[in-house]
């Protein structure tokens, strides 16, 4: 289905080069342009060959993943950075102005998920409070911890979900002292094989 507000494509042609195929499409067929046509429609005979014919397709389940997210804090501007897809168009998609979409935007969409999330967007507590208790068992106290990840005061995590920030603090700080540990034990065995 075409969209209304696009113009005609003898009139969208009239400022591109020839040799390109929106040219072919407003009516040229000199040489470069009909080259640009069948190099084009190869592609696509190709790709859909492949399996990706990259039709349009209804954006109820594009729309549908956007709440879905949405709901869990993962906004459209998460999501437009881990696709390439523009923010607005998320938005006309999310907004029922986009009713229709090509097929690697929905996949592209769907493919983002809550391991995406980001800021101050929620996320499951759980493996983060492994990294914790791990770090506890490092020796590090409530209040060196939370200096270490940034924070003035002592504040309290929540054992159900945390913002994706807080967790993705805790992670750099957990591989940093494996790494830092991981070091150390190397140094020992060096020193201990070199006095032998």
């Amino acid at each position: 289905m075409r969209p209304e507000s696009l113009k005609p494509a003898h009139i969208l042609a009239a400022t591109k080069p020839h040799g390109t195929r929106i040219r072919y499409m407003g009516g040229c067929r000199c040489l470069p342009c009909r080259a640009a046509n069948n190099r084009y429609a190869r592609a696509r005979a190709e790709k859909c060959r492949q399996g990706l014919s990259n039709k349009l397709v209804p954006a109820n389940r594009a729309k549908t993943h956007l709440l879905r997210l949405s709901k869990k804090s993962i906004g459209r501007r998460t999501v437009a950075i881990e696709t390439g897809i523009p923010y607005s168009s998320l938005q006309k998609i999310k907004n029922n102005i986009k009713i229709q979409i090509r097929e690697d935007t929905e996949r592209r969409i769907l493919t983002v998920n809550f391991n995406n999330a980001r800021g101050k967007a929620l996320i499951d507590a759980a493996p983060t409070w492994k990294l914790i208790s791990k770090l506890f068992l490092e020796g590090f106290t409530p209040d060196s911890l939370y200096k270490r990840l940034g924070y003035k005061t002592r504040i309290q995590f929540n054992k159900v979900s945390i913002t994706a920030r807080n967790a993705a603090k805790v992670r750099s700080l957990y591989n940093l002292v494996v790494n830092s540990i991981g070091v150390e034990k190397e140094l020992s065995v060096y020193s201990t094989s070199s006095n032998s």
